[in-house]
């Protein structure tokens, strides 16, 4: 039979479970929004080195002469603020992975 007691018990679980699933997907949500900021950030980042791949080798098309060709020069690294985005972007990405199983 069930005492009073424990149906309380139970209510009380059952309520405390449900607390921690609207928490969890309240921070879902949050996770769900930086990671969307930040894959767009990442594809601006990637038409951008695009763009800088398509510039160099249009100079470099220039300069060249046919007798002698030159290595193109490497493209300038991420800057440290990029390297940032992209390093977070990957570790939201890992938890959304992990939490989902």
């Amino acid at each position: 039979m069930f005492s009073a007691t424990k149906v309380a018990k139970a209510g009380l679980t059952a309520t405390a479970a449900l607390q921690k699933i609207l928490d969890l997907e309240k921070d879902i949500s949050k996770l769900r929004h930086h990671v969307s900021v930040l894959s767009k950030r990442n594809h601006g980042l990637q038409k951008e080195v695009e763009r800088l791949r398509k510039e160099e080798e249009a100079v470099t098309s220039e300069v060249a002469s046919p007798d002698r060709v030159e290595e193109p020069e490497p493209l300038v690294a991420l800057s440290l603020k990029s390297r940032m985005v992209i390093k977070m972007w990957l570790r939201l990405l890992w938890l959304w992975r992990v939490w989902r199983g």
